[in-house]
């Protein structure tokens, strides 16, 4: 039996007509929004058809309907799922055909069209689909939306014309209505200007009966017509061959034959938009009835981390429906102590979108903005509602700063005698710095001075460290004789003056040991990153100034063991550096 009815798929039938009979129109919510696609004269495997499949299910509609014309060329059961289960299988429910997996619930609905009804009275048609009704002519509700589904061709057995038993069982349902939106599809166009023309059997009272819309197929071509106060649409660019236009008929509006393509509907209490959209992605036409509220900015919000000190960051901006129009003409960036940030680029669809953004040079603020310039609109074509939109997050762009020591401030300073912990000889002269002691056993400490008083008052410290190279060795390296390394700081100058003092050998630290250093050196330098507790002793009025030495004052062998490092005093390249990242709130 395959996709036609058999004892089992005959119980799915009564389980689902019993659902149906249930499921009424009334039960259904009518204050919540929905998207549905509108698909004509489609079934054709091939290419084109394909291709509208696949721009109907990037909309994520919530179900499908059609006007028609879903089986060439014979409404043929050899044909049938290859014509329509192949795409669109997943809206589909029961679905038993060969390519792939149902929906969980129906959320396909076609209406006949003439060649479905080719081959034993649309047969293959009815076997295929499970439908409410008498599956030729039927309706159902979603949402605000009630949809009436007509059987326009001859062969229907209840009639085709405005005095038919179909057309008294619509004229009774529209008026028990209590839908915000009575839509009415069928295949044959009341009113069309392509090869077909309009068919005056189609042409009832749908305005009088209560219709807001009428949507049709049967002319490949799409087409926006307006007939006393509703529309009446032609969408037959699913995938068969297109048709030429003819003369225009009276109260045409829009008329497009060059694409492929289908239509998106949303809709709410308020209004029922309708979208003709090519499969490029081009839309072609927008209509709507009632009042589309405008769609906003909902939020421009940091999409990496903050603070940051990266070329390029990411915001996510959020809308609060499906936007289109969005390029990086749309932005604008607002930014305090940064130069050189610019939009890079833009991705994303629907609501939401990432825009990357180059951070240009200089620590402080990048805002994103969306300016009244904004060509962005909602899919009916209406703009954003909110412009301008400043309240995005801000990042907070930081650069690490590196500071070289001072020459004319660096030195060292020797004991004057063993354990006398005061100084008594000074070089501030010197390209290199000793840490160790002397054949005397006297201790040598080093200074190291940064001028620190650019960074910005308000500036917010993320990361700090102090660098120094490795210039060499006299004796052994102290390391493994006198413990680590030691770094004492003061916030200002030792001892009171940023020439380097004898006293600086002992004077007061704002904190001792904020840094303890090993042997361990990369490419010659050490290097060490402060405890976030310690940023508060970075000057930022003046200078700041380090004090190394090693643990233990000496190790009594009566032979000197220092270690050399480079002073502010050497080569550019071989200086000492303070490294500081920071932002400006």
């Amino acid at each position: 039996m395959g996709l036609f009815k058999s004892p089992v798929r005959f119980f799915l039938l009564l389980l689902i007509a019993l659902f149906t009979a249930i499921e009424s129109p009334s039960a259904h919510a009518q204050n919540e929004k929905i998207t549905f696609a509108v698909i004509g004269d489609y079934g054709l495997t091939g290419q084109n058809e394909a291709n509208v499949a696949n721009l109907v299910k990037s909309w994520n509609p919530n179900f499908i309907v059609t006007v028609g014309d879903n089986n060439y060329i014979s409404g043929s059961a050899n044909t049938i799922d290859a014509n329509i289960g192949q795409y669109y299988h997943d809206f589909i429910f029961p679905y038993t055909g060969s390519y792939g997996a149902g929906a969980a619930t129906n959320r396909f609905f076609p209406a006949l069209g003439n060649h479905d009804w080719v081959t034993t009275n649309a047969q293959p048609y009815l076997n295929y689909f499970s439908l409410p009704g008498n599956e030729r002519y039927y309706d159902f509700v979603r949402g605000p939306v009630h949809f009436f589904m007509l059987d326009s061709d001859t062969h229907e057995p209840h009639g085709n014309t405005a005095a038919s038993v179909q057309a008294t069982w619509l004229k009774n349902s529209l008026a028990a209505s209590s839908s915000p939106w009575n839509i009415v599809l069928l295949h044959h166009a009341p009113f069309s200007s392509a090869h077909h023309g309009s068919n005056a059997a189609s042409q009832w009272p749908y305005e009088a009966w209560g219709a807001d819309a009428v949507l049709a197929g049967h002319d490949h071509t799409y087409e926006r017509i307006i007939k006393g106060a509703i529309p009446y649409f032609v969408n037959g660019l699913g995938g068969a061959s297109i048709y030429e236009f003819r003369t225009p008929i009276a109260g045409s509006q829009l008329r497009y034959n060059a694409d492929h393509g289908a239509m998106f509907v949303e809709a709410t209490n308020a209004y029922i938009s309708f979208k003709f959209i090519a499969r490029t992605g081009v839309t072609i036409d927008s209509f709507a009835l009632g009042t589309p509220p405008s769609a906003s900015v909902n939020s421009i919000m940091r999409a990496s981390p903050n603070p940051s000190s990266a070329a390029r960051v990411n915001f996510t901006v959020t809308f609060s429906e499906s936007v289109t129009g969005v390029n990086r003409d749309d932005f604008s960036l607002t930014t305090n102590g940064v130069s050189g940030a610019t939009v890079s680029s833009v991705t994303g669809s629907g609501s939401v979108y990432t825009v990357k953004v180059n951070t240009g040079v200089g620590n402080g603020d990048i805002r994103l903005d969306i300016p009244v310039i904004a060509t962005i609109t909602d899919l009916s074509g209406n703009p954003l509602s909110n412009l301008p939109f400043t309240e995005g997050e801000t990042y907070n762009s930081e650069r690490p700063h590196t500071f070289k020591s001072t020459a004319v401030q660096d030195g060292w300073i020797r004991e004057s005698t063993e354990a006398s912990n005061n100084g008594g000889t000074m070089n501030s002269s010197a390209s290199t710095l000793n840490l160790g002691d002397d054949p005397a056993n006297r201790q040598y400490r080093a200074i190291l001075s940064f001028d620190t008083s650019t960074v910005p008052d308000n500036a917010v410290i993320t990361k700090v460290t102090l660098k120094f190279k490795y210039a060499g060795v006299t004796g052994t390296l102290p390391f493994g004789t006198h413990g680590n390394l030691l770094v004492d700081v003061r916030k200002g100058a030792f001892s009171n003056s940023a020439v380097l003092q004898l006293n600086d050998f002992k004077a007061a630290a704002s904190k001792n040991n904020v840094l303890s250093f090993t042997s361990a050196k990369v490419n010659n330098w050490y290097t060490k990153a402060f405890n976030a507790a310690n940023f508060q002793y970075i000057n930022l009025l003046g200078i700041t100034q380090f004090r190394l030495r090693f643990k233990t004052d000496d190790n009594n062998d009566g032979a000197a063991n220092f270690l050399k490092i480079y002073s502010g005093n050497a080569g550019a390249a071989n200086r000492p550096q303070l490294v500081i990242e920071y932002y400006v709130p």
